[in-house]
């Protein structure tokens, strides 16, 4: 859940919220619900107790940016189905199945995971409603092919989206980051936040919320187990974090709400869903290895490579749905060499040279050429010194 938080006389407060039950998160984040229209309806469980972003998981062998449950993670390359059981009709005339497509379609941006929208009376694996009120809440991952949605309560919803203005794009975006497998950013292990225990219990426990304290730790307080999730360094703009008062924590605020995908997002959700399965693709060029028509190397989160194309250009695209080319050498090659004297070359056919890097002489024992995970060519020394880059750092995101 993205949390929205209301004034109310002197104090703030996080919205009520309904979820469903089974490892849900749950997020407000839009102050203002402007609805025009819903139409048909919406069969969302009333009465359940909100349980948000928690799943069980093993294996810790893993470790990379953002948080994400292990076991809840979709095969990579699956197609997801996606079906709405209702839809709405915002002020400003868009209807709200409309901006799920678009926020969907940032997501498969960087994942190699596809969504496929079905009609109503389909099977499907995430079951959306639009159920005003009910905030806005999903179920972690593959949680939603619990028994007790696909078999036991086949109508009820895995996502609910019931908070409408002109652009609630932010609580979309998070709430098909949960739907991904991600898990809220402060409920990280290597989250910083320090809570004012004390003051999040009785601020909770008042209306609108009405938390007792086992809600308010396992949605506030607790910690995902390091051993039961992939995650890293804490990104204070992710979309999976929400606001909450500055009063609840002694070392940390976050009263701007984060509306979109921030740069480790995307290379987190990347890395999780990488482009290819390929367990033999090349991620460096060593010394004295060389790419010729069609060979590439890329970045070992998937979302770069470099490829010696056919008309004899080394290539470096990032890989966002399609192919957008970063940097290029001149055309009339045959072969590129990581030579073991630091130069970086592009050969032709007869021996003639189309490109160099410039850095003979600079490569001391086993330089080698490595396609980082930020978009940059690299050629190191075997110390790990840079001799050359293409310049490519975070061109794109």
């Amino acid at each position: 859940m993205k949390t929205k938080l209301k004034t109310i006389g002197q104090f703030l407060y996080i919205l009520p919220l309904i979820a469903t039950v089974f490892f849900v998160s749950s997020c407000k984040k839009h102050p203002t619900e402007n609805l025009a229209t819903i139409a048909g309806n919406s069969n969302l469980p009333t009465g359940a107790q909100a349980d948000f972003c928690y799943a069980q998981n093993d294996d810790a062998s893993k470790k990379t940016e953002g948080a994400a449950t292990k076991v809840s993670l979709w095969p990579n390359g699956s197609t997801i189905r996606v079906k709405f059981f209702n839809d709405a009709t915002l002020s400003n005339g868009a209807l709200a199945s409309d901006i799920v497509k678009q926020c969907a379609q940032e997501w498969k941006s960087y994942t190699n995971i596809n969504w496929q929208f079905v009609a109503s009376t389909q099977p499907a694996d995430i079951k959306i409603s639009f159920y005003l009120g009910a905030g806005g809440n999903s179920q972690v991952g593959t949680n939603c092919l619990n028994p007790y949605f696909v078999f036991q309560n086949p109508t009820y919803p895995t996502m609910n989206l019931g908070l409408y203005s002109s652009d609630f794009r932010g609580t979309i975006r998070h709430e098909l980051g949960h739907a991904l497998g991600l898990i809220h950013e402060h409920q990280s292990p290597s989250s910083p936040i320090i809570w004012n225990e004390s003051v999040v219990y009785a601020d909770a426990a008042l209306p609108p919320n009405n938390w007792n304290p086992v809600q308010v730790q396992h949605n506030i307080l607790n910690r995902a187990s390091a051993s039961q999730t992939n995650y890293t360094l804490f990104d204070s703009k992710s979309i999976m974090l929400y606001t909450f008062p500055s009063g609840w924590s002694s070392n940390y605020q976050n009263s701007t709400p984060n509306n979109s995908l921030s740069i480790t997002d995307k290379r987190f959700i990347g890395s999780l869903y990488p482009f290819s399965n390929n367990t033999n693709l090349k991620f460096t060029l060593l010394a004295g290895e060389q790419l010729t028509a069609n060979q590439a190397i890329c970045s070992r989160d998937g979302r770069y490579k470099a490829v010696m194309q056919g008309q004899g250009n080394f290539v470096l695209y990032f890989i966002k749905g399609g192919e957008t080319a970063l940097w290029s050498t001149p055309i009339g090659g045959s072969k590129i060499v990581m030579q073991s004297d630091g130069n970086l070359v592009v050969y032709t056919a007869t021996g003639g040279v189309t490109y160099s890097s410039g850095t003979y002489g600079n490569g001391g024992s086993n330089p080698y050429l490595a396609l980082q995970n930020d978009g940059n060519l690299v050629i190191y020394k075997s110390n790990g010194t840079t001799i050359w880059s293409s310049g490519t750092a975070l061109t794109v995101n």
